[in-house]
Protein backbone atom coordinates (compact mmCIF):
# COMPACT_ATOMS: atom_id res chain seq x y z
CA UNK A 1 0.00 0.00 0.00
CA UNK A 2 1.62 3.16 -0.92
CA UNK A 3 1.49 5.96 1.73
CA UNK A 4 3.23 9.18 2.17
CA UNK A 5 5.05 9.67 5.68
CA UNK A 6 6.32 12.53 7.54
CA UNK A 7 8.84 11.08 9.95
CA UNK A 8 10.30 13.18 13.04
CA UNK A 9 9.76 16.17 11.18
CA UNK A 10 11.71 19.69 12.60
CA UNK A 11 11.09 22.72 9.84
CA UNK A 12 12.11 26.23 10.30
CA UNK A 13 11.82 29.05 7.83
CA UNK A 14 13.49 32.74 9.10
CA UNK A 15 12.60 32.61 12.74
CA UNK A 16 9.84 30.72 12.49
CA UNK A 17 9.90 26.91 14.15
CA UNK A 18 7.17 25.33 11.89
CA UNK A 19 6.81 22.46 13.30
CA UNK A 20 9.30 19.92 16.12
CA UNK A 21 9.13 15.92 15.57
CA UNK A 22 6.02 16.27 13.62
CA UNK A 23 4.86 12.68 12.61
CA UNK A 24 2.13 11.64 10.49
CA UNK A 25 1.14 8.93 8.10
CA UNK A 26 -1.27 10.00 4.27
CA UNK A 27 -3.16 7.14 3.59
CA UNK A 28 -4.47 6.52 0.44
CA UNK A 29 -8.33 7.41 0.47
CA UNK A 30 -7.71 10.20 3.20
CA UNK A 31 -8.45 13.68 3.20
CA UNK A 32 -6.08 16.10 5.74
CA UNK A 33 -5.97 19.56 5.22
CA UNK A 34 -3.57 21.74 7.90
CA UNK A 35 -4.95 25.06 9.59
CA UNK A 36 -2.75 27.74 11.39
CA UNK A 37 -2.48 31.59 11.58
CA UNK A 38 -0.63 33.67 9.26
CA UNK A 39 2.66 33.13 8.56
CA UNK A 40 3.37 29.50 11.06
CA UNK A 41 4.71 27.83 7.46
CA UNK A 42 1.68 25.72 6.19
CA UNK A 43 2.33 26.09 3.04
CA UNK A 44 6.38 25.41 4.19
CA UNK A 45 5.09 22.05 5.66
CA UNK A 46 3.20 21.50 2.05
CA UNK A 47 6.36 21.78 0.42
CA UNK A 48 8.02 19.71 2.62
CA UNK A 49 5.90 16.94 2.16
CA UNK A 50 6.03 17.37 -1.73
CA UNK A 51 10.20 17.41 -1.63
CA UNK A 52 10.52 20.87 -2.19
CA UNK A 53 11.65 22.37 0.68
CA UNK A 54 14.41 20.08 3.26
CA UNK A 55 13.65 19.66 7.24
CA UNK A 56 16.43 20.82 9.68
CA UNK A 57 15.54 17.18 10.84
CA UNK A 58 13.51 14.26 10.10
CA UNK A 59 12.00 12.67 6.29
CA UNK A 60 9.64 12.32 4.18
CA UNK A 61 8.87 8.81 2.62
CA UNK A 62 6.73 7.46 -0.29
CA UNK A 63 6.12 4.04 0.04
CA UNK A 64 8.82 3.60 2.53
CA UNK A 65 11.75 5.55 0.21
CA UNK A 66 12.86 8.55 1.41
CA UNK A 67 11.55 11.39 -1.06
CA UNK A 68 15.49 12.72 -1.24
CA UNK A 69 16.23 9.45 -2.86
CA UNK A 70 13.27 9.13 -5.46
CA UNK A 71 14.58 10.47 -8.96
CA UNK A 72 12.45 13.57 -9.46
CA UNK A 73 10.19 12.13 -12.59
CA UNK A 74 9.31 9.24 -10.23
CA UNK A 75 8.22 11.52 -7.54
CA UNK A 76 6.45 14.14 -9.88
CA UNK A 77 4.39 10.82 -10.82
CA UNK A 78 3.64 10.19 -7.07
CA UNK A 79 3.08 13.71 -5.65
CA UNK A 80 1.34 16.37 -7.11
CA UNK A 81 1.00 19.84 -5.98
CA UNK A 82 -1.15 23.08 -6.28
CA UNK A 83 0.63 25.69 -5.32
CA UNK A 84 -0.48 28.88 -3.86
CA UNK A 85 -0.25 31.53 -7.03
CA UNK A 86 0.86 31.02 -9.86
CA UNK A 87 3.33 33.34 -11.88
CA UNK A 88 2.32 33.75 -15.97
CA UNK A 89 4.98 34.36 -17.59
CA UNK A 90 4.49 32.91 -21.18
CA UNK A 91 1.58 33.15 -23.03
CA UNK A 92 0.17 29.52 -23.19
CA UNK A 93 -2.71 28.29 -24.02
CA UNK A 94 -5.00 26.08 -21.62
CA UNK A 95 -4.93 22.59 -23.27
CA UNK A 96 -0.52 23.36 -23.27
CA UNK A 97 -1.14 24.58 -19.36
CA UNK A 98 -3.23 21.19 -18.64
CA UNK A 99 -0.65 19.08 -20.68
CA UNK A 100 2.18 20.21 -18.04
CA UNK A 101 0.09 17.87 -15.87
CA UNK A 102 0.83 14.71 -18.15
CA UNK A 103 5.13 15.80 -18.80
CA UNK A 104 5.83 13.53 -15.96
CA UNK A 105 4.11 9.61 -17.71
CA UNK A 106 4.95 11.48 -21.49
CA UNK A 107 7.91 9.82 -23.33
CA UNK A 108 11.08 12.63 -23.72
CA UNK A 109 11.43 11.60 -27.06
CA UNK A 110 7.53 11.20 -28.64
CA UNK A 111 6.02 14.12 -26.63
CA UNK A 112 2.30 13.87 -25.42
CA UNK A 113 -0.18 11.37 -26.95
CA UNK A 114 -3.62 11.42 -28.59
CA UNK A 115 -4.53 9.65 -25.14
CA UNK A 116 -2.77 12.94 -23.32
CA UNK A 117 -4.48 15.30 -25.31
CA UNK A 118 -8.30 13.13 -24.61
CA UNK A 119 -7.91 13.28 -20.95
CA UNK A 120 -7.39 17.00 -20.87
CA UNK A 121 -10.32 17.49 -22.78
CA UNK A 122 -12.17 15.60 -20.78
CA UNK A 123 -10.92 17.17 -17.05
CA UNK A 124 -11.69 20.49 -18.79
CA UNK A 125 -15.12 19.53 -18.87
CA UNK A 126 -15.08 18.52 -15.93
CA UNK A 127 -14.03 21.65 -14.46
CA UNK A 128 -16.67 23.87 -16.80
CA UNK A 129 -13.91 25.12 -19.21
CA UNK A 130 -14.86 22.95 -22.08
CA UNK A 131 -14.47 25.10 -25.37
CA UNK A 132 -11.26 27.06 -23.85
CA UNK A 133 -8.46 25.08 -24.94
CA UNK A 134 -7.36 27.62 -27.29
CA UNK A 135 -7.78 30.63 -24.42
CA UNK A 136 -4.61 32.52 -23.96
CA UNK A 137 -4.01 32.35 -20.18
CA UNK A 138 -3.78 35.81 -19.88
CA UNK A 139 -7.48 36.09 -20.96
CA UNK A 140 -9.54 34.11 -18.26
CA UNK A 141 -9.96 35.44 -15.27
CA UNK A 142 -8.52 34.12 -11.36
CA UNK A 143 -10.85 31.59 -10.99
CA UNK A 144 -10.58 30.62 -14.42
CA UNK A 145 -6.87 30.15 -14.24
CA UNK A 146 -7.26 28.04 -10.91
CA UNK A 147 -9.38 25.68 -12.53
CA UNK A 148 -7.26 25.31 -15.06
CA UNK A 149 -4.87 24.73 -12.28
CA UNK A 150 -6.66 22.04 -10.96
CA UNK A 151 -7.35 20.63 -14.04
CA UNK A 152 -3.83 20.32 -14.36
CA UNK A 153 -3.28 18.26 -11.11
CA UNK A 154 -5.96 16.07 -11.75
CA UNK A 155 -4.36 14.98 -15.32
CA UNK A 156 -1.19 14.44 -13.50
CA UNK A 157 -3.39 11.17 -11.54
CA UNK A 158 -0.53 11.06 -9.28
CA UNK A 159 -0.79 9.03 -5.77
CA UNK A 160 -0.29 11.71 -3.67
CA UNK A 161 -2.40 15.65 -4.15
CA UNK A 162 -1.07 18.62 -2.32
CA UNK A 163 -3.49 21.87 -2.74
CA UNK A 164 -2.16 25.02 -1.12
CA UNK A 165 -5.03 27.02 -0.72
CA UNK A 166 -7.12 25.53 -3.23
CA UNK A 167 -10.33 27.53 -2.78
CA UNK A 168 -8.40 30.46 -3.93
CA UNK A 169 -10.34 32.97 -6.82
CA UNK A 170 -13.30 30.53 -6.33
CA UNK A 171 -16.55 31.15 -6.05
CA UNK A 172 -18.72 29.57 -3.39
CA UNK A 173 -20.68 27.07 -6.15
CA UNK A 174 -17.25 26.06 -7.16
CA UNK A 175 -15.82 25.53 -3.63
CA UNK A 176 -18.06 23.31 -3.11
CA UNK A 177 -19.64 21.52 -6.18
CA UNK A 178 -16.21 21.62 -8.22
CA UNK A 179 -13.08 21.34 -5.52
CA UNK A 180 -15.63 19.20 -3.02
CA UNK A 181 -16.24 17.05 -6.41
CA UNK A 182 -12.80 16.48 -7.21
CA UNK A 183 -11.61 16.25 -3.35
CA UNK A 184 -14.61 13.14 -3.66
CA UNK A 185 -12.96 11.87 -6.80
CA UNK A 186 -9.93 11.81 -5.13
CA UNK A 187 -10.97 10.02 -2.04
CA UNK A 188 -12.62 7.52 -4.07
CA UNK A 189 -9.72 6.78 -5.59
CA UNK A 190 -7.73 5.89 -3.22
CA UNK A 191 -5.38 9.19 -3.59
CA UNK A 192 -4.50 10.78 0.08
CA UNK A 193 -5.04 14.43 -0.32
CA UNK A 194 -3.33 17.00 2.15
CA UNK A 195 -4.60 20.67 1.73
CA UNK A 196 -3.80 24.21 3.05
CA UNK A 197 -7.05 26.34 3.77
CA UNK A 198 -7.76 29.28 5.55
CA UNK A 199 -11.56 28.20 5.36
CA UNK A 200 -12.18 26.15 8.43
CA UNK A 201 -15.79 25.54 7.42
CA UNK A 202 -14.25 24.02 3.94
CA UNK A 203 -11.64 22.34 6.08
CA UNK A 204 -14.28 20.72 8.39
CA UNK A 205 -16.77 19.94 5.46
CA UNK A 206 -14.00 18.09 3.12
CA UNK A 207 -11.53 16.49 5.72
CA UNK A 208 -11.25 13.42 7.55
CA UNK A 209 -8.20 14.57 9.52
CA UNK A 210 -6.51 18.12 11.03
CA UNK A 211 -3.31 19.49 11.26
CA UNK A 212 -2.82 22.11 13.34
CA UNK A 213 0.31 24.74 13.31
CA UNK A 214 0.53 27.01 16.27
CA UNK A 215 3.92 28.82 15.31
CA UNK A 216 6.09 27.80 18.03
CA UNK A 217 6.99 24.55 16.65
CA UNK A 218 3.77 23.06 17.95
CA UNK A 219 1.83 20.94 16.19
CA UNK A 220 -1.52 18.96 16.80
CA UNK A 221 -3.82 16.40 14.84
CA UNK A 222 -6.59 14.06 14.82
CA UNK A 223 -9.82 13.19 13.39
CA UNK A 224 -11.78 16.18 12.91
CA UNK A 225 -14.89 15.16 15.08
CA UNK A 226 -11.99 15.47 17.58
CA UNK A 227 -9.79 18.50 16.51
CA UNK A 228 -13.14 20.87 15.12
CA UNK A 229 -14.92 22.42 17.86
CA UNK A 230 -15.30 25.99 19.38
CA UNK A 231 -12.50 26.13 22.09
CA UNK A 232 -9.88 24.06 19.66
CA UNK A 233 -10.23 26.57 17.09
CA UNK A 234 -9.92 29.78 19.68
CA UNK A 235 -6.40 28.60 20.58
CA UNK A 236 -5.32 28.15 17.51
CA UNK A 237 -5.95 31.50 16.25
CA UNK A 238 -5.98 33.22 18.95
CA UNK A 239 -9.34 34.26 18.58
CA UNK A 240 -12.60 33.55 20.69
CA UNK A 241 -14.58 31.29 18.09
CA UNK A 242 -18.40 30.32 17.88
CA UNK A 243 -19.82 27.29 16.88
CA UNK A 244 -24.23 26.70 15.06
CA UNK A 245 -25.30 24.17 13.31
CA UNK A 246 -27.22 24.62 9.81
CA UNK A 247 -28.24 21.75 7.89
CA UNK A 248 -26.80 19.41 10.12
CA UNK A 249 -23.59 20.96 9.99
CA UNK A 250 -21.10 22.62 12.82
CA UNK A 251 -20.01 26.26 11.13
CA UNK A 252 -17.80 28.07 13.33
CA UNK A 253 -17.23 31.80 13.28
CA UNK A 254 -15.21 34.64 15.19
CA UNK A 255 -16.70 36.35 17.93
Amino acid sequence: MTELSAHDLRIEIGDVVVCRDLCATFMPGQVWTILGPNGVGKSTLLRTLAGLYQPIAGRVTFDGQSLVDMPRRERARQIGILFQDHADVFPLTVTETVLTGRHPWCSPLQGESAVDLERVDQVLDEVGLDGFQDRNLFSLSGGERRRVDLAALAVQDSAVVLLDEPSNHLDPRHQVTLLGGMIDKWRHARRAVVMVLHDINLAVRFSDYLIFLYGDGKASQGLVTEMATAAQFSGLYDQPMGRYQANDRDLFFPL
